[in-house]
């Protein structure tokens, strides 16, 4: 499949310019709509996969018709960005027919900016954007449609000149994640943000991104009082957490509190169901129970702690992580008062001597009640004494 988003030069060297389009159903056509706008080969790349490929394909597919009214969000009325290395894209759905009243696609009106920053871009865009769908649902005639686009895009050239030339890339805040840990939709002690980094470090690591890769889906809580304040935070936010430049379409419905994110660029149409599945059927990230081990978790808080400029916290890692710290050897304890090295009681000099004096008063006698007539101790009788004696020095010694 093509590279929905081929390399090219950065959004610095682009001179600042908007191309604005519309497609989809109206009622002032009897089917879909030609194009409306000046319909760049990006553009024509972004009708092919959110459009044609990605509604298109739920819909022929029968994939949002088959199922349950409580698991499906009714209609279109959805804001969108598509942020690429080099491109921005932003637009607006809702749900329309055309001339013969079949009302399964949506309108869709978006604009391609270059050369311009993304809050400029935020801003500016989505307010004019809501005129547009205002003007066009109010009349089902064609000449009337395109008017509208046309004024509208000359209100966009006014803008982008007043705005001047050489606005810069966005660089995201560095307390985002801090302003995200401290979001209500997070839960306690920021669990929902939690489990969001560790589905973003599962699925977006160095190792699995690429500038060409497949699309893939998770879902967030908005985290904005305005949709425009929040695409800009989660944008800012895949922004820092992934490191390789990759294209990201951020899709909010209007009116709910969750945004969906498609990050990748191969097969992004496959990925488009879920712009119309509820939450009951497709939770959002923050509420599916991940087993997140010890290790993670410090790491999270240490890196939202930085975020918020508070000092690093020192979870007693010894350099490696995993290692053990050595513990310093114990010295032994010096031997108390009244005790030998070996813990045994000491004895005095007094004691020593009379058990001495009593020892050999013992052997003593022993021989004298031992020894035969003739002078010689029996020798049925012969007494060895170097057992007694050395339990005598191991007893009071």
């Amino acid at each position: 499949m093509l590279n929905i988003f081929s390399s090219g030069s950065s959004r610095k060297a682009l001179p600042a310019k908007v191309s604005l389009v519309a497609f989809g159903k109206h009622p002032g056509w009897d089917d879909h709509i030609p194009d409306l706008g000046h319909m760049t080969q990006h553009l024509v790349n972004v009708k092919r996969e959110l459009y044609v490929e990605g509604i298109g394909g739920n819909i022929d597919s029968g994939a949002w018709s088959q199922m349950a009214d409580e698991e499906r969000l009714e209609g279109f009325h959805h804001l969108f960005l598509w942020h690429t290395p080099d491109q921005l894209v932003v637009g607006r759905m809702w749900s329309s027919s055309d001339g013969k009243g079949r009302k399964r696609y949506p309108m869709i009106v978006c604009a391609q900016c270059a050369g311009l920053s993304l809050p400029w871009v935020l801003k500016e865009l989505p307010p004019l954007l809501e005129q547009i769908e205002q003007s066009c649902a109010a009349t089902d005639s064609a000449d009337v449609v395109t008017g509208v686009i046309d004024k509208a895009q000359s209100d966009l050239n006014a803008l982008v000149q007043a705005a001047g030339p050489g606005a810069e890339g966005y660089k995201p805040p560095p307390d985002l994640l801090a302003k995200l840990s401290d979001r209500p939709e997070m839960g306690p002690d920021a669990q929902g943000l939690m489990r969001v980094l560790y589905q973003i470090g599962r699925e977006f690591s160095d190792q699995r991104v690429s500038s060409s890769m497949r699309a893939k889906h998770m879902r967030v809580p908005a985290c904005g009082d305005r949709p425009s304040e929040a695409l800009l935070r989660w944008t800012g936010f895949l922004l820092n957490q992934i490191s390789t430049p990759v294209p990201m379409l951020l899709v909010l419905p209007l009116g709910q509190q969750w945004i969906d994110l498609i990050i990748g660029d191969q097969q992004v149409g496959s990925q488009v169901y879920g712009i119309r599945v509820l939450p009951s059927k497709l939770p959002l990230t923050t509420d599916i129970p991940y087993s997140l081990d010890e290790a993670f978790i410090a790491q999270a808080k240490q890196r939202i702690a930085a975020s918020k400029g508070e000092p690093a916290v020192d979870h007693g890692e010894p350099g490696a992580a995993g290692a053990a710290t050595k513990q310093p050897a114990t010295p032994a304890p010096s031997p108390e008062a009244g005790q030998e090295s070996d813990g045994k009681p000491k004895r005095s000099v007094i004691s020593r001597l009379a058990f001495a004096l009593v020892a050999a008063v013992v052997l003593a006698v022993a021989g004298v009640l031992f020894v035969n007539h003739s002078g010689m101790v029996d020798e049925k009788y012969q007494f060895d004494a170097a057992p007694f004696l050395k339990w005598c020095v191991d007893k009071f010694y």
